[in-house]
């Protein structure tokens, strides 16, 4: 849009010709108006027009326009908006422009007006334009194909030649053929060919009653049917996104632009349809002689109650209104309510029961005729048999009349269920009875049954099948089953026996009905009902599924599948539609018939058919269907009626389905409720009384405090009632922890309340919505749990885990509690084990049984059980993983493959053990025999137990960790096993949590050749009650096995638990009356393509054919047998032995083995039965071999159960929110901070300038910095104290600026996202707040105490001195054994913290300290007895240390009648009571090493570097978040540096986006006081003095996030697709995320490009130059040339563009880019160089991309490739620790004006920060009281350490010392100082003098010592210190040779005086100095006498310059004297040499 601002007046041109009035003239008018309001540059606008007067228009606008010819103004308007896109286009059209012809074709005024009125009208004009566009557009594409481009030759043959190539292309295939397409409908258009069409489109958007089905929402899969005749979940990936965009535009539009889409698909159905709706009417028949229209038998009948219910409330009504006045019933009244009362509980009868609800209603011709009773079943014989009649004669009626009957025959499925109801044969005793009724007819053919026993049992379940399938009341079905019965090998052997028919005994046996047998019945029924048809409407409903998706839907029999499964539900609720599928379908199908019927309506004849029919036969077009209406209206009933049926089928499902979340609702509220009513005051709370008093509670009061709401618990109330339970269950906790009670104490008093015997069985409670009563042993355990951790705790824990985004499970009651004891356990394994040791005794008290006397405990041991799927490892294992970070843990199972299962389930990636595998740690080997006591007691039972072995240490696990290890499948661990692990586990402090499933095949030993069954029932152990049914999808037939074999068990345990000596034997004749007493049918479903169930079969013959049939259905089928070789020649199939089976699982497997082993033994063949079964996920093949007659069982082919149940993820979603809406406001854990919401927090004491006890000797230093170069990663924020550059001096060295001398550029971009913020240039340089070092300094020593001496004690000695020493906390407390050193040093700080920062003048702030120990279990409870003793004032002493050379400043306090010390801090050797305050004398702070720390945010305590876990952090980090108009006004700029004044807004500047991490010196800081800290300090001109608070306690480090290349640029990938996404949908406001800045980017490009890679990025270059867009892209090119100009480097910049192929710098061109690069920068280090992208703006400036688009420019197809380029660019010095990106800022920390929370989540994070250094303090050295006579004796001592002190100030020595003892070494340390650091022959060291007892220090000065000087020069030229040092001259100190030795190596060297100055230098001409000077030693008396010859040989071996004298007169004399020869030779010698080494 212009800048500038438009008036209409700019938009007018030339004065309109069109006649006055005309409507042009305002439209005209309306236009200039339109145009000024949108502001487009009139420059910027094209008006296009046809003809006609209206086409005049463009002549009066002033703008571009195009006067066009009749009927082209769109073509010419389209053209011109493709070829100039940023136009704005308005075409102007008159009613007789380009639709004349159109019109002539829709000739009548009528129609017209009726196209007008539905916005047809338009709609043909926008069809025509669009196809007009649609065709010049793909005309476009398709001559681009074979238009030779500008860089192609263009000869004739080259152009044939592209032609030709371009017409083989597909896509040039495919738009030629959408061309002739689109042109062949607009011919269609305009010579009239679908005029049809078009009035076809009025009608149906002037008929609502048509539009309304496709108008509505079909859903995809509707929509895709009958626009594409497919089904949308067959379609592919490709397919689907193109149908999804459809119909999302379709659900989405308007709903004039919703018909015409609507009307496409009506259309299209309306012609598919035709042939099949005239057939199928031709069959319709009015109904009406039989059934009532559209009316169910319940819909007819509640409707009539409700009459009669308002009648009687009329009725009740009147008869009040005439009682006379204060009378308020009688008589009447009273009959009449009562009367209201029955019709009201009829109607909730008829709304409740179902089998009829849904049948058709029958007319009043038709009750004459079919006698239907008002109950589903039948009263007695006599009304059984009149309704057998009746229906006969009802389907003889039916017959005679030409009606047809329902797909589903409701009347025989009540006869047959009434018929078997009346005869005996009721569920679950069916086959019992059957099998009196078999013996009964033999004994009346016979005269006696005996000897049949063994064929009549088969006959009898032969029959309870039959009669199973007879009830579902399919005729054919009965017919086949019958003929089935009649050839069962039962029956045919009982046949041959009698010597009967079988049809002759089936009649004997089966009971008459109506007077005939029950074949012959059956028969009538089948012969009438194959003349009778089924309704025709769902043959139409079939026929229309095949029209819309071209196969066949099998609507009817999924109709028929479901009501059946519905007419044999027990009850209304029991019905669920289990297959999500099927339910999908019968929702479509109820839509289907909503369209379905728009097409009936539409056909009736003189309707929306016949008017379109007429232009059709015009057209000679195929004809849509038309009937007549009373064809019509039948057919409508029919559908209508069987939509109502689906409607309800499908509301009743949905509404049971949702049961499933709903029941679990209920379990939870009703045993939540049961297990908190112990406590309350009602009839549940049996106990509460007893345990109120036991453990000295007012629980009433309690109670009363908890706010329990009032009235009966319901989900409208329940939050309100568990947040009370949990607040009262913590109340419980605290009180009684506050008892310290020992384990013992708490176990004896919780099991007094109980009797003994209900706990030792351990009887589990079902967890169920109807259970009313706890067992004993649960309400004993749920006490222990209260005890043992805090409830409030637990469920905040809860919390945590289950509100995570990612956590998508439905946290159900039974693994929740299980969970909730689990994690109490591992708090409390002391208490849990003395629970267990009390079972164990007193069922060994109270029984001699040897069995009892020999049964283990099984310590630190808890168990969970369920069957497959309940959620013991993805819904206990699991969260228990996620609520317990600080454990670490170990997965156990039997196999590799289980223990993977779990790991995976539990999403551990740690260590991980098989059974064997764990017991090799243990053992170190496998148990043996010879390992195992066997013990026969008194009733020669043997029992087997382990010895005493010894055991390994758990050397999985580190010392300090807390432990656990999950079990999986522990029933398949014997007692043995469990033994050794948990003896093992008790030994190591281990938490081992077994998992698994008690009622499958018990584990064994092998013992004397015989296998034993020794299990964990054999053990006493703390356990969970059971888990309860798996929410999660689970195969229907699978699961009602389950559930029916686990009913069975279920009820043998419940007898076992009532005696737990039980024999094996008697538990099998308890499992045997059970099977008797229970007729059990396993279920499968099988057709050709599926299979899924438990199915027996004859014989293992059948197996192969099984395998080929599986396998098509699954690659993961077991034959799981005790036989293995028998099955080796079977492909695609696992064979596994019985013996390692358990545990497995596969989809499908096939069970063959001989069960003799368990013959006759009915609880381990049932047993044996559910555990194989349960190897399957799927389905079950069972060969017999005679299992199924050992049991009484069968299995039933049960298609109603080949589906699944599944929860859908909407609905395990609501649960979750559910229940984490019930605990969102649950009460505060009590172990954190802040338990009472207004504590008083007692200020440590930092002294104020009234306080100082001197003033500060030193000014408050510079803020402190590390200056870095912006191509530097280090992103550090921490220094040393000592770093002395100033900010100005960083910012000096920042980053490139080409403007020298100006402030360097701001970066524009955002790295914490907050908004309007700004990030730093750079990443975070190494600056920190304004921190002072020190604090209330004074100038005497005595009363300073070192951080660094107390915390090197507490770290080094502490557990030493402590263990060492009688009265320290260590020895009254009995701290050995509870905890380790780690966790002892850490307490004791916390305590001392609590005296020296203050804390204990404030009695409250025990509460602080309590809740710090707190946090670790085991150091609350090693203290817990401090909170007494820290009531009372505590004495502050120094005590002698380290035999009185220090002291040793403690606080004493009194626990138990003694005198207990804790450690403080360290002070001069004065001894006795302390008096005065700690006051904090320095800031903490910490040093850096310059090498990276790891450091992990989230567990600083054990961080290394927070040594000991001595500090506290603030345990999130914070970014620094400005504004520039926070310090853009305020930063002084003198040149390239910042004046002093400004340096807090600089430090502002310096780090803004940078992050930091808050330590403190105080680890009782509380988390708001690290918020506090946060908080700017501002003056009272709004001036900003610090952006912290300065708490000496609290400091910053700088911490930076760390991402791999890869990482960068993922993320940039995901960022740029987001912004693009966010513009896409409109969003223009909309900014991209970067995660570092530009200079980074363009580092990282540029080092890239100096890389192998060069080709790649130099590709990516080229092509994001060569890109067209609206701007010309261009590249950045910036060297920095460091060494042209030291103080910020010689900048040169270069725009580079391309045009052409060439790179374009400032017009100059170039072929390759490293030609350019050498031209226009020359000589250049490739690291000072910057690559980055942009664009010239339209004022021709260059731009900068985003980051991210950098990024993704140049590196995307890096992605997964980066591994060796990030190593290319680590190599380099600039990232050599890493690349370092920006953090995202969350939200404010509380109170802070400028830090934000930092998004820490999967991130690393590293400081150059190594050593954290906490606060000085300050003594008051004449407050420590001592005995006069020792006094005198230290004040002499002090005088002399004052006096020396003074002396060493005088001296300028910055050392002081404490005691007189220390004297010498710090003179020492003195003088080496200074050694270090001369550099010249003089210097002065301090010497002591005087005696021992009167020690003083003097200054001495040394003269001419070369040794040190020598060395410190060479320390200072070579950067080594020297071993030793040999001076070979001294020459006066002007040329002293010397060796160096260095590393066993020396080398010569020589030291040179000139004018004063010394240095050192290589001296190569050694060896010939020395023999020199050897040579003039030896011969002095050859030239002594000669003063010229010594002059000259002086200065010569002085290295000092000779006059031209002096040396011609030497060489006269050498010259002339022969004597001197050899001297002139030697010193010749030495000149050579001087001159060859260039030392001359």
């Amino acid at each position: 849009m212009s800048d500038k601002v438009y008036t209409v007046q700019d938009y007018k041109s030339g004065q309109p010709r069109w006649c006055p009035g005309c409507g042009d003239h305002a439209f005209l008018n309306s236009l200039h108006k339109a145009m000024a309001e949108l502001g487009v540059a009139p420059h910027n606008i094209a008006v296009i027009s046809g003809i006609g007067c209206s086409s005049r228009l463009p002549y009066y606008v002033n703008t571009y326009g195009f006067h066009t010819i009749h009927g082209r103004a769109a073509a010419v308007a389209t053209g011109a908006k493709v070829a100039n896109p940023n136009l704005t286009i308005w075409q102007i059209s008159g009613d007789g422009d380009g639709s004349e012809n159109l019109a002539k074709n829709i000739q009548r005024e009528s129609l017209k007006n009726q196209l007008i009125e539905t916005g047809v009208y338009s709609k043909i004009f926008s069809d025509w334009n669009d196809l007009t566009e649609d065709i010049l557009k793909t005309k476009v594409a398709l001559e681009s194909k074979i238009t030779p481009t500008e860089l192609e030759p263009k000869t004739p043959k080259d152009v044939d030649n592209k032609i030709a190539a371009a017409q083989n292309d597909v896509e040039f295939q495919r738009l030629k053929a959408k061309l002739d397409d689109l042109r062949a409908r607009r011919d269609k258009i305009v010579s009239g060919e679908l005029n049809d069409y078009y009035f076809g489109q009025a009608r149906f958007a002037a008929t609502p009653a048509l539009a309304t089905a496709f108008v509505d929402d079909l859903g995809i899969h509707n929509f895709t049917k009958v626009r594409y005749q497919k089904d949308f979940d067959q379609l592919t990936s490709d397919e689907k996104v193109v149908i999804k965009e459809e119909y999302e535009k379709y659900s989405k539009s308007t709903e004039k632009t919703k018909v015409f889409a609507a009307y496409d698909l009506f259309n299209s159905l309306n012609e598919s349809i035709a042939q099949d709706l005239v057939a199928v009417s031709q069959k319709t028949v009015d109904l009406s002689k039989a059934y009532a229209p559209g009316e169910t038998i319940q819909t007819n009948r509640i409707k009539n109650i409700d009459k009669e219910i308002a009648n009687l409330k009329a009725q009740i009504d009147e008869a009040i209104s005439k009682l006379p006045e204060g009378v308020e019933i009688n008589e009447e009244v009273s009959e009449l309510q009562t009367k209201l009362q029955l019709t009201e509980n009829y109607k909730d009868f008829l709304v409740k029961r179902h089998e009829f609800g849904l049948t058709q209603e029958l007319s009043e011709e038709g009750r004459k005729v079919l006698a239907r009773p008002d109950t589903f079943i039948a009263d007695n014989e006599a009304a059984l048999n009149t309704y057998a009649n009746s229906y006969i004669d009802f389907l003889n009626y039916l017959k005679a009349n030409s009606l047809y009957t329902d797909v589903t025959d409701v009347d025989l499925v009540a006869l047959m269920k009434s018929y078997f109801y009346i005869n005996g044969f009721t569920e679950g005793i069916a086959a019992a009875n059957w099998e009196k009724a078999i013996n009964t007819y033999i004994e009346r053919t016979e005269g006696d049954s005996v000897g049949y026993e063994s064929m009549t049992l088969g006959i009898a379940n032969d029959l309870a099948v039959f009669q199973d399938i007879v009830s579902k009341g399919d005729i054919n079905q009965i017919k086949t089953a019958y003929q089935n019965l009649l050839q069962s090998d039962g029956l045919v052997n009982l046949s041959d026996f009698l010597g009967q028919s079988a049809d002759e005994i089936l009649a004997g046996i089966i009971p008459r009905i109506s007077g005939r047998t029950f074949i012959d019945f059956i028969n009538d029924v089948a012969d009438l009902k194959s003349e009778i048809k089924v309704s025709p409407a769902y043959e139409l409903l079939e026929k229309f599924a095949v029209s819309t998706n071209g196969i066949s839907q099998n609507i009817v029999n999924l109709i028929v599948k479901e009501y059946n499964s519905y007419l044999n539900s027990d009850s209304l609720e029991d019905y669920i539609i289990n297959n999500k599928d099927a339910l999908t379908r019968l929702k479509e199908t109820s839509r289907f018939i909503d369209i379905l019927n728009s097409l009936v309506i539409a056909s009736i004849d003189g309707g929306y058919n016949t008017q379109i029919n007429k232009f059709k036969k015009k057209l000679a077009k195929d004809l849509l269907a038309e009937i007549d209406a009373e064809t019509a209206v039948n057919m409508s009933s029919d559908l209508k009626a069987i939509k109502v049926r689906l409607d309800t089928l499908i509301n009743i499902a949905e509404n049971n389905n949702a049961q499933k979340i709903r029941e679990q609702k209920d379990i939870a509220i009703n045993m939540r409720q049961r297990f908190t009513n112990l406590l309350l005051n009602n009839e549940n709370s049996v106990i509460k009384d007893k345990f109120a008093s036991l453990f000295n509670l007012d629980l009433n009061q309690l109670i009363a405090e908890s706010d329990f709401p009032s009235g009966e618990i319901k989900e409208s109330n329940f939050k309100e009632f568990e947040e009370a339970s949990i607040r009262l269950e913590t109340k419980i906790y605290q009180l009684i922890d506050d008892q310290k009670l020992s384990n013992s104490e708490i176990v004896d008093r919780i099991t007094s309340l109980f009797e003994p015997t209900s706990l030792i069985t351990a009887r589990p409670t079902k967890l169920a919505r109807d259970t009313e009563a706890i067992t004993d042993y649960d309400q004993a355990v749920y006490l222990l749990s209260l005890i043992a951790y805090p409830s409030a705790n637990f469920y905040n824990n809860l919390k945590t885990v289950i509100t995570d985004e990612s956590f998508n499970k439905a946290p159900i009651f039974s693994q929740e509690y299980a969970i909730r004891l689990i994690h109490a356990t591992s708090e409390r394994k002391d208490l849990f084990n003395e629970f267990v040791k009390y079972l164990s005794a007193k069922a060994k008290a109270t029984s001699d049984d040897s069995y009892i006397q020999n049964k283990s405990q099984l310590l630190n041991f808890i168990a969970t059980f369920g069957g497959a799927g309940t959620g013991k490892t993805q819904g206990v294992a699991y969260v228990l993983r996620k609520m317990m970070p600080a454990y670490k843990i170990v997965t156990v199972a039997p196999t590799r493959k289980q223990t993977d299962r779990l790991s995976a389930a539990i999403e551990h990636d740690g260590l991980s053990y098989t059974k064997a595998e764990l017991i090799e740690q243990i053992l170190g080997k496998q148990i043996s025999e010879s390992d195992i006591n066997k013990i026969v007691g008194s009733d020669e039972i043997p029992t087997y137990t382990l010895k005493d072995l010894k055991l390994n240490p758990a050397t999985m696990f580190a010392e300090t960790e807390n432990r656990i290890i999950f079990i999986d499948e522990i029933s398949q661990f014997s007692k043995i096993d469990l033994e050794l692990i948990t003896r093992w586990a008790n030994k190591n402090n281990i938490l081992i949590v077994g998992l698994g499933d008690y009622k499958q095949n018990s584990a064994y030993i092998f013992y004397e050749n015989a296998r034993r069954n020794l299990g964990i029932e054999d053990t006493y152990f703390t356990r969970t009650p059971n888990l309860t049914a798996p929410l999660r999808p689970n195969n229907i037939a699978k699961y009602d096995n389950y559930t029916i074999l686990n009913s069975i068990l279920d009820q043998t345990w419940d007898k076992y638990y009532d005696n737990p000596s039980m024999l094996e034997s008697e538990i099998d004749l308890l499992t045997k009356q059970i099977l008797s007493e229970n007729s059990i049918k396993l279920k499968y479903f099988e057709t050709t393509e599926t299979f899924g169930g438990e199915k027996f079969i004859n014989s293992s013959d059948e197996v192969p054919k099984i395998v080929e049939k599986l396998s098509k259905l699954s690659s993961d089928i077991a034959i799981i047998t005790d036989n293995p070789a028998k099955y080796t020649a079977i492909n695609n199939v696992k064979v596994v032995g019985l013996d390692s089976v358990q545990g497995d699982e596969f989809e499908f497997a096939i069970i063959d083995k001989s069960w003799k082993d368990t013959s006759g033994k009915h609880y381990l063949t049932l047993k044996d039965l559910y555990t194989l079964t349960q190897r399957s996920t799927k389905g079950t093949i069972i060969v017999d071999n005679g299992v199924s007659l050992d049991l009484k069982l069968n299995t039933i082919n049960d298609m109603t159960s080949a589906g699944s149940i599944e929860v859908s993820p909407e609905q395990i979603s609501d649960f979750k929110d559910w229940r984490t809406k019930l605990l969102e406001n649950s009460p505060e854990s009590i172990d954190y901070e802040e338990v009472n919401p207004n504590p008083i927090v007692a200020e440590p004491v930092i002294p104020t300038s009234e306080q100082n006890i001197k003033p500060r000797v030193e000014p408050t230093p510079e803020a402190e910095i590390v200056s870095e170069s912006p191509k530097e990663p280090v992103r550090q924020a921490s220094v040393e104290p000592e770093t002395k550059n100033t900010v100005a001096e960083a910012q000096s060295k920042q980053t490139f600026n080409s403007n020298t001398g100006e402030q360097p550029p701001v970066t524009d971009q955002n790295p914490v996202h907050a908004p309007n913020v700004e990030q730093s240039v750079t990443p975070p340089v190494d600056i920190l707040e304004e921190v002072p070092q020190n604090i209330g300094i004074t100038d005497n020593p005595l009363n300073i105490s070192k951080w660094n001496d107390i915390a090197d004690f507490y770290l080094n000695n502490l557990w030493n001195y402590d263990q060492a020493t009688e009265s320290s906390l260590f020895n009254i407390l009995g701290i050995k054994g509870k905890l380790a050193a780690p966790k002892y040093i850490r307490a004791l700080n916390l305590i001392a913290a609590y005296f020296k920062y203050g804390y204990y003048k404030n009695p409250r702030e025990i509460v602080r300290l309590g809740q710090a120990l707190n946090k670790d279990r085991a150091m609350g409870r090693a203290f817990s007895e401090l909170e007494t003793a820290l009531k009372t004032k505590p004495t502050f002493e120094v005590i002698p240390y380290d035999n009185g050379r220090r002291g040793l400043l403690v606080a004493k306090i009194q626990i138990k009648d003694k005198t207990a010390q804790i450690p403080l801090l360290f002070t001069t050797p004065r001894f006795g009571i302390y008096t005065g305050d700690f006051t904090i004398g320095s800031y903490a702070k910490f040093t850096r090493e310059g090498e990276l720390t790891t450091v992990d945010v989230s567990n600083f305590n054990t961080s290394a570097l927070n040594k000991g876990g001595l500090f506290s952090s603030y345990g999130k980090l914070v970014s620094l978040v400005v504004r520039k108009s926070d310090w853009q006004d305020h930063i002084k700029w003198v040149g390239n540096t910042f004046e002093a004044d400004s340096r807090n807004y600089a430090f502002m500047y310096q780090n803004r986006g940078n992050t930091f991490m808050l330590f403190s010196a105080d680890p009782l800081v509380s988390q708001k006081e690290f918020e506090a800290h946060l908080k700017a300090q501002v003056a009272e001109d709004g001036t900003i003095l610090n952006t912290v608070q300065n708490d000496p306690r609290i400091r910053l480090i700088g911490i930076n996030s760390v991402a791999s290349l890869d990482n960068i640029i993922h993320t940039a990938i995901n960022n740029v697709n987001l912004f693009n996404a966010q513009r896409k949908a409109g969003d223009k406001n909309v900014k991209v995320r970067n995660n570092l800045n530009r200079e980074r980017a363009g580092q990282l490009i540029s080092l890239a490009y100096f890389s192998p890679y060069k080709s790649t990025i130099l590709f990516r270059l080229g092509a994001l130059l060569n890109t067209q867009s609206g701007y010309t892209n261009a590249i950045r090119v910036t060297y920095e040339d460091k060494v042209a100009q030291a103080d910020r480097g010689n900048v040169t910049e270069r725009i580079v563009t391309m045009e052409n192929g060439q790179y374009v710098v400032n017009g100059k061109t170039y072929s390759d880019f490293d030609s350019l690069l050498n031209t226009e920068f020359g000589s250049f280090d490739p690291n000072q160089m910057l690559m980055q992208t942009g664009y010239i703006s339209r004022v021709g400036k260059f731009e900068f991309n985003d980051p991210s688009f950098m990024i993704y420019n140049i590196f995307a197809d890096f992605v997964g490739k980066t591994e060796k380029l990030q190593e290319h660019i680590e190599n380099n010095p600039n990232f050599k620790q890493g690349i370092y990106v920006f953090d995202d800022a969350v939200k404010v920390v509380p109170g802070s004006q400028f830090y934000y929370e930092v998004d820490t989540a999967n991130k690393l994070y590293s400081t150059n920060a190594s050593n954290l250094i906490g606060n000085d303090f300050i003594i008051d050295y004449d407050k420590i009281q001592v005995n006069p006579e020792r006094a005198i004796q230290e004040d002499l001592q002090r005088q002399k350490i004052n006096k020396i002190n003074e002396a060493f100030k005088q001296f300028g020595v910055n050392k002081q010392i404490t005691n007189i003892d220390l004297l010498e070494s710090t003179v020492n340390d003195v003088n080496n100082e200074i050694l270090n650091k001369v550099t010249t022959p003089n210097y002065t060291i301090i010497q002591i003098v005087g005696d021992s007892n009167n020690p003083e220090i003097v200054m001495k000065e040394i003269k001419d010592d070369l040794t040190p000087m020598l060395k410190n020069l060479f320390k200072q030229a070579y950067g080594e210190n020297p071993d030793d040092v040999t001076i070979i001259s001294r020459n006066n100190l002007k040329f002293v040779p010397f060796l160096v030795s260095l590393n066993n190596n020396s080398k010569n060297f020589v030291l040179e005086n000139k004018d004063g100055v010394y240095s050192i230098r290589e001296f190569n001409t050694m060896n010939e100095y020395i023999e020199l000077r050897d040579y003039l030693n030896s011969a002095k008396d050859l030239y002594k006498s000669s003063p010229n010859i010594l002059m000259y040989l002086k200065a010569l071996m002085q290295n000092t310059e000779v006059t031209e004298t002096i040396a011609s007169t030497y060489y006269n004399e050498v010259s002339t004297n022969e004597t001197l020869n050899e001297l002139r030779e030697n010193v010749q010698k030495y000149l050579i040499a001087k001159l060859e080494n260039n030392e001359c």
